[in-house]
């Protein structure tokens, strides 16, 4: 189940990015520092932007959305790393999918190096659009149009 997450949720929020982030560190992977601040995460849920993935009322992944000028910034996506090659990364996209309108334009961004994500993001039907720097290293950049509304080849209707 993927809901929006309210301030009660802070807590297991702030559990899962600190773990997820500790297994990047531990990959070699610097793009998100630890541990995380409560009160950011505070403004973050505040801002109605956070969602939550649940099995069994665990909070196993979580990512936010933000609206920009050409559609919505999708970001931060955390899935636990007991949960990971279990297919949650899909369900999220067919959530964007369920609960945006056709064509919404969205945009991500990882770690340069984080192969394995960008071969992921691929495979979802994001476009590798280019590397852009940051402070002290490179994001790859990722668009995608959501495809609610579209019948596939033999899909009826009903």
């Amino acid at each position: 189940m993927i809901r929006r997450l309210e301030l009660k949720d802070t807590d297991k929020l702030k559990g899962l990015l600190d773990k997820v982030t500790m297994d990047l560190l531990d990959r070699g992977i610097p793009q998100w520092q630890y541990p995380w601040d409560t009160a950011f995460l505070i403004e973050e849920i505040n801002q109605n932007d956070v969602f939550g993935l649940f099995k069994n009322e665990e909070l196993i992944g979580s990512f936010s959305m933000k609206k920009i000028e050409r559609g919505y910034y999708f970001y931060r996506l955390a899935i636990s790393p007991y949960f990971r090659g279990n297919g949650e990364t899909k369900n999220i996209m067919d959530f964007l999918n369920q609960h945006y309108p056709k064509q919404t334009e969205i945009y991500l961004d990882c770690y340069y190096k984080n192969e394995k994500l960008k071969i992921l993001y691929t495979a979802l039907g994001f476009v590798y659009i280019k590397d852009l720097p940051e402070e002290d290293y490179y994001v790859s950049v990722f668009h995608y149009q959501t495809k609610r509304g579209e019948k596939k080849h033999g899909d009826s209707g009903n």
